[in-house]
């Protein structure tokens, strides 16, 4: 059984194993609502690539986005 649920998306242009950034942020149990600035922080420090290492979705509710990231 895995603690965060792995799938397989498209980034940049190859189906590779990736995982919701926000389910990682809920595991972790870190503070509710800092979900976004918590992920600009992780995108900047490890230097993530949009649609290389991560892609985002738009959830359709006032701008909230989640962030699929790859497992490489």
């Amino acid at each position: 059984m895995n603690l965060i649920k792995i799938t397989k998306n498209t980034i940049n242009g190859a189906e590779i194993n990736s995982v919701n950034a926000r389910e990682i942020y809920d595991y972790l149990g870190l503070a509710k609502g800092q979900f976004s600035r918590w992920i600009k922080t992780a995108i900047d420090k490890y230097d993530f690539i949009e649609n290389e290492d991560y892609i985002t979705i738009d959830t359709n509710v006032e701008g909230v986005k989640d962030y699929i990231v790859s497992l490489d």
